[in-house]
């Protein structure tokens, strides 16, 4: 059986995502890692050099082989003032010039039987591959299209829905989810999007915020 490779992960980060955004201890340690060694952070990010703080950092599952892609998201302590730029960036998807891709978390077994359960959806036998480190789940959900998917933005939300017993899938920006200049999903998305599987949005609501504030200042008035 495959098991993920042990890296550094500062209570901070883990408590970050466990008790910040309600993301299970278990789907935590499988998927988060700390990073503070700027030559790591630039290899990793696929930078020259890089001058910034430590962070956390997550890698995608690859649907094919069920290991660990080169692809993920960076989140800096700090977050990072570019040139130019309107706002600091909070999060950096890499490495850079690879392109964007879907971000699949790592399950844990307890996960996809909740999962199961919920959808009432049968694991047989041959559906766990332990020479696999997601043990098959991807594949299944692929193989099963009746199960309902959560889209979602960020690696934290995607956590925080797995936890519960939802299948997330994690893009790195709203509209990373189709190529660009065309109406075509990428090609790491495109496997589950299939006719007839109920497909959930499940983004930031930052308008309905703004409008709810506007409004209870109006009463306030």
């Amino acid at each position: 059986m495959k098991t993920v490779t042990p890296y550094l992960l500062e209570p901070t980060h883990q408590s970050e995502w466990t008790c910040g955004s309600g993301v299970s201890e278990e789907i935590a340690r499988l998927n988060l890692r700390s990073i503070f060694d700027s030559k790591e952070i630039a290899k990793l990010l696929n930078w020259s050099a890089y001058q910034g703080s430590g962070g956390w950092f997550v890698n995608s599952v690859d649907l094919a082989t069920g290991n660990l892609r080169r692809f993920g998201q960076f989140k800096p302590d700090t977050a990072i003032q570019f040139p130019n730029a309107l706002s600091a960036c909070k999060y950096v998807s890499f490495p850079k010039g690879d392109g964007i891709e879907v971000i699949l978390l790592l399950p844990d077994m307890d996960t996809w039987e909740k999962i199961a359960e919920r959808y009432s959806c049968a694991i047989a036998p041959e559906d766990i591959d332990e020479s696999r480190l997601d043990l098959g789940f991807w594949k299944w959900v692929v193989d099963n299209p009746q199960l309902p998917l959560a889209v979602t933005e960020g690696a934290k939300k995607a956590g925080c829905l797995f936890s519960y017993g939802y299948i997330p899938l994690c893009l790195t920006g709203v509209w990373n989810g189709k190529q660009k200049q065309k109406l075509k999903a990428i090609p790491t998305l495109a496997p589950f999007l299939v006719n007839g599987r109920p497909i959930h949005l499940v983004f930031d609501s930052d308008i309905v915020r703004m409008l709810l504030d506007d409004a209870l200042e109006d009463v306030d008035e």
